[in-house]
């Protein structure tokens, strides 16, 4: 059966010669059940395009599965509760030192990361700290952060 319907192109890796050869003698096996089991008179040509095409449309099928289901899983909130923002640890320096006023001035951080803004109301990133305080604050904050 295999001889009378030739896939068609020679191949110089034996490898490949071998594969397909193996493929052909399953789709004739699967052919032999398929006639005997259901008894319909299928040609071998139409077979082996049926099975093709069922299996085109299977890997399209789940291609699309799997994009649906790439990137971070959502996460599931309850409805009541809104998803809680990301907030950065309380200030650590003394509430004295932090509301005197005396020499709170922004410095410039020169790493690579930027820690969270530590006033209450902020959730942004800053890149500066406060030299007396050093706590992370940005420049928008540095007024509030500093008066009760």
């Amino acid at each position: 059966m295999i001889a009378h319907y030739p896939h068609g192109f020679k191949n110089k890796q034996w490898y490949l010669r071998i594969f397909f050869q193996i493929l052909n003698v399953a789709l004739v096996n699967a052919w032999l059940l398929y006639k005997k089991k259901t008894g319909h008179p299928m040609r071998f040509l139409d077979f082996k395009a049926s099975v093709a095409s069922s299996l085109l449309t299977l890997g399209k099928q789940q291609a699309q599965q799997l994009r649906k289901k790439r990137g971070r899983p959502t996460e599931d909130h309850g409805e009541d509760e809104p998803p809680a923002k990301k907030r950065c640890a309380p200030p650590k320096v003394a509430l004295e030192i932090r509301y005197d006023r005396l020499s709170h001035y922004p410095k410039k951080l020169v790493t690579t990361s930027a820690p969270r803004c530590h006033d209450e109301k902020c959730t942004k990133r800053s890149r500066y700290i406060c030299v007396k305080c050093k706590e992370p604050v940005c420049l928008e904050c540095m007024e509030n952060f500093h008066t009760k």
